[in-house]
């Protein structure tokens, strides 16, 4: 949807709201929005600042960065924002505002670059590779500083000839 903001500046009573079908559309490279969804926006002139207000439920298809399973979560977008004429005609000179790409920007902002099917998820052993969530390994997975290698070799010898 298109807002005019010249509309709303000589009408002050009008509220301008309507909902449209957003396609979907890829965030990142393993997060994907892969149906499209209903887009609510709304806009109004309330003390002198223009607002507009937009609402959205989606679905997200992600790659967990923990242990690479794909999983689905349900997403909600409730975004509003002030602006005072003077802001909106320096951000969006045309005097139009699209909501479709506004709600798109605020989706990318609101979702984080590292994805997590669950709080505990263990993700995957670095040694052989498997999902440690289904099968528990016997993997030594300690990690030796490299620095202290010579250290633990003499250390060794030294309780040898004790």
């Amino acid at each position: 949807m298109k807002i005019d903001f010249a509309l709303l500046l000589k009408n002050k009573s009008l509220k301008i709201q309507r909902t449209e079908w957003m396609p979907a559309f890829e965030i990142y490279d393993d997060v994907v929005i892969s149906k499209p969804f209903e887009l609510t926006a709304c806009a109004y002139i309330e003390q002198d600042k223009i607002y507009v207000e937009l609402a959205a439920v989606y679905i997200t298809t992600m790659t967990c960065s923990r242990c690479l399973i794909e999983f689905t979560t349900k997403q909600t977008l409730r975004f509003k924002e002030g602006y005072t004429p003077d802001q909106l005609e320096e951000q969006y000179p045309q005097g139009v505002l699209d909501t479709a790409e506004l709600a798109r920007e605020q989706i990318i902002l609101k979702t984080p670059i590292k994805n997590v099917c669950k709080d505990d998820c263990l993700g995957l052993c670095p040694v052989c590779g498997k999902d440690k969530n289904i099968h528990a390994c016997d993997c030594e997975t300690e990690k030796k500083n490299p620095y202290f290698e010579k250290l633990e070799v003499l250390l060794s010898d030294t309780d040898k000839e004790v």
